[in-house]
């Protein structure tokens, strides 16, 4: 793993530089070849692993025109939830399966996000029924396992020109931004989930998503990083 040190020396050249063309032949395709990019730039390599992407800091991009992914973390009871929110309110996606695909910020035309016990739960809306849950320190420990430091590099994209124009720093998660942005639809929750022909569940992760300019109630302290 690169070192946060070196990675964070490389961040300045990279803002330094600040223009780059995206290769066509490395696999940075989509909306995702930026952030990708720069992590190859940076010299980290890509994993699911719920740690940071270099040392101790995880580093992002954000054009501004899109939500953050901050993590994935699935419902409790563990497999059942997302398998009986296909079956009950799910439909036929294009793949001919059912499928369950929603997003929700803080409440949806189906479903609303809620607060109790210690949890946050996703509630069907008029209906008294099965609850997907997370407990807070589930949450919590999601957040800062992954993002207790952060850096958010801000740019934008045309064709296969990207521009990382400035960077920021985030430190210090604090819980309670973390449940209160849950609540009131800062932070998404984004289902995506379908069952195979075989029976099983092809679950995409269940992803926790900001905006860019929200992030901020989730830290104590931001800096904006200068660059040499």
């Amino acid at each position: 793993m690169t070192s946060s040190r070196a990675a964070l020396d490389r961040l300045q050249d990279v803002l330094r530089q600040r223009q780059y063309e995206i290769p066509e032949e490395m696999g940075f395709e989509g909306t995702g070849a930026p952030g990708l990019y720069l992590e190859h730039l940076l010299g980290l390599r890509t994993s699911n692993v719920d740690i940071p992407d270099a040392g101790e800091w995880e580093i992002k991009f954000s054009s501004g025109s899109s939500l953050v992914t901050l993590f994935h973390k699935d419902p409790y009871p563990r497999g059942a939830a997302v398998r009986y929110m296909i079956n009950r309110w799910g439909w036929t996606g294009s793949n001919g399966r059912p499928s369950f695909r929603h997003t929700i910020c803080g409440q949806s035309d189906r479903f609303t996000v809620v607060d109790e016990a210690n949890e946050i739960r996703v509630r069907r809306i008029d209906h008294d029924d099965f609850v997907p849950h997370w407990p807070h320190d589930v949450l919590v420990n999601a957040l800062s396992r992954k993002l207790r430091h952060l850096i958010l590099v801000h740019g934008r994209k045309r064709g296969r020109t990207v521009w990382y124009e400035s960077a920021e720093t985030f430190r210090e998660v604090r819980s309670t931004g973390l449940i209160r942005a849950l609540v009131n639809g800062r932070i998404c929750i984004d289902f995506d989930a379908f069952i195979q022909a075989s029976g099983t569940v092809r679950n995409h992760g269940t992803k926790f998503r900001i905006k860019p300019d929200d992030i901020g109630e989730l830290y104590a302290r931001r800096e904006r990083v200068q660059v040499r």
